[in-house]
């Protein structure tokens, strides 16, 4: 069994998104409590230290693959005061396999305060370690769990009340020396929690609780034993009811393939399957129309090009899961760093599914490192890199420097400042890319009107696709945004 440390251990992989470790099991399902607990730790990183846990709610929505880590997205649903609220998805091939919603309290925060009584329960020492009850078969499936001393009152022993159903109570500690951090116990609980659910569940129905299966807890109560921290576990309070296995739920889908991607002969062109080759429903958009827009939140600036699109007219929606491709009208590939992304894209299993929405002819436009992401040919770039190959240009990376060398410069954009009245544009470039050569068909829209790189291509259109080396959405400017909503349209 992998140490609790290791298995409570996240990876940050990006502003609220983190990785939780995969560990060999026998299970053919991950447990419930390891992902409960790397969801919970997850939240923890982003609140402040004199925050604590103050309650959780967890939904278990398909079966986890313990072959694979889960990712965990989490929300900021509220910083408040005194309490901080965070809703925490984990993710498994771009599918939710689970949902928490916690809530932490400053620590210091003084008021009243309330919990009912510790039961009555016989000592620990008075019970038998559980892992010395189970027969030899039971043993082997609990070794996974063998640094845990688990010790369940037996109903002989077990004072209970005539108003509540399912009521046990079990001791339990861990074998080794914990670390001091009490987040990391609570976060010890959470994957704990799931260890004996079931049974409580099945106490009241004796006719599918056979003898031999791990009974399991809900609510808890820290209750200190001279040195060593035990907890005794309270499923009377708040039982979560589940079936007496669980549901075999849909199929996982295979990870997507890791090469670059690429077709034969460079880009993928845009094409719009007939209504025989695809399974996807018909989103065409009419002039005048409301389209709904994706903007891929996986990094960059992802509130402001969604406020933008908003503003042109646009129902705009952050995109992480695949299912939500299906759902939109057209893309938006914000800034941040190309590799990161493209790894990020890997991890979420968006890589394909966006590849293959983008042949079938939906509209993108790309700001920054979305451009980088879209073009066909990257120079300077990691040879792992993965692009979408939806643009036939070779653009080379950070072409602009460090930066400190980020600037700001006024533009001609055709179709956009060559209207009558119209003024020019105010371009923001943070390490940008530039667009190095185009194909034929591609349109160049912007290029540097002076200094050191004038003359370098900066904008860009090829049908469906728009890219940018400078990010409008930073300016308060709505026009680039606006055009690509009307490219939409069209």
């Amino acid at each position: 069994m992998a140490a609790i440390e290791d298995i409570l251990q996240v990876e940050r992989i990006e502003t609220d998104i983190y990785r939780g470790g995969a560990f060999p099991s026998h299970l053919q399902r991950t447990f419930g409590g390891q992902v409960a607990g790397q969801a919970l730790m997850s939240a923890t990183r982003t609140v402040d230290a004199d925050h604590h846990v103050h309650s959780l709610h967890g939904y278990f929505l398909r079966p986890g693959d313990p072959d694979i880590p889960a990712v965990f997205l989490v929300d900021r649903v509220r910083d408040g005061r005194s309490f901080v609220t965070r809703r925490v998805t984990g993710i498994q091939r771009g599918e939710a396999i689970f949902m928490m919603s916690a809530s932490f309290h400053v620590r210091t925060d003084q008021g009243y305060e309330h919990q009912d009584r510790m039961p009555p329960v016989p000592d620990p020492e008075e019970l038998n370690d559980r892992l010395d009850e189970l027969a030899e078969e039971e043993r082997a499936v609990f070794k996974e769990w063998r640094n845990f001393d688990l010790r369940i009152v037996p109903p002989e022993k077990l004072v209970t009340s005539p108003y509540l159903a399912a009521q046990q109570r079990v001791w339990f500690r861990y074998r080794h020396p914990l670390p001091g951090d009490t987040v990391f116990h609570v976060g010890t609980l959470a994957y704990m929690s799931d260890m004996t659910l079931l049974g409580s569940s099945r106490v009241p129905h004796p006719e599918v609780n056979p003898p031999g299966r791990l009974p399991g807890p809900r609510d808890v109560v820290h209750a200190p034993v001279p040195r060593r921290r035990l907890v005794a576990l309270r499923p009377d309070l708040a039982v979560g009811r589940r079936r007496p296995r669980p549901d075999a739920g849909p199929d996982l889908r295979p990870a997507g393939t890791h090469g670059r991607g690429r077709h034969a002969g460079g880009t993928r062109p845009h094409r719009s399957r007939d209504a025989r080759g695809s399974a996807r429903p018909d989103r065409s958009v009419s002039a005048g129309s409301r389209p709904r827009i994706g903007v891929l939140a996986l990094q960059g600036d992802v509130r402001e090009h969604v406020h933008a699109l908003q503003a042109s007219g646009a129902e705009a929606l952050p995109i992480r899961r695949r299912a939500e491709l299906d759902e939109i009208d057209g893309i938006v590939i914000p800034g941040g760093e190309s590799t990161t992304m493209s790894k990020l894209l890997g991890i979420f299993d968006l890589f394909d599914p966006l590849v293959e929405r983008l042949s079938d002819g939906l509209p993108a436009y790309g700001s920054c490192a979305g451009m980088i992401m879209l073009a066909s040919t990257i120079l300077d770039t990691r040879p792992d890199a993965r692009h979408l190959d939806a643009l036939d240009i070779t653009v080379r990376r950070n072409a602009f420097g460090r930066q400190v060398e980020s600037f700001e410069t006024d533009l001609d954009f055709a179709g956009i400042t060559d209207r009558v009245g119209a003024p020019a544009m105010r371009a923001v470039f943070i390490r940008a890319p530039w667009v190095e050569s185009i194909s034929p068909d591609v349109e160049v829209l912007a290029r540097v009107p002076r200094g050191p790189a004038e003359g370098r291509i900066v904008a860009v259109r090829q049908g469906k696709v728009l890219a940018t080396s400078f990010h409008p959405e930073v300016t308060g400017d709505r026009r680039v945004h606006e055009y690509f909503v009307e490219m939409v349209r069209r």
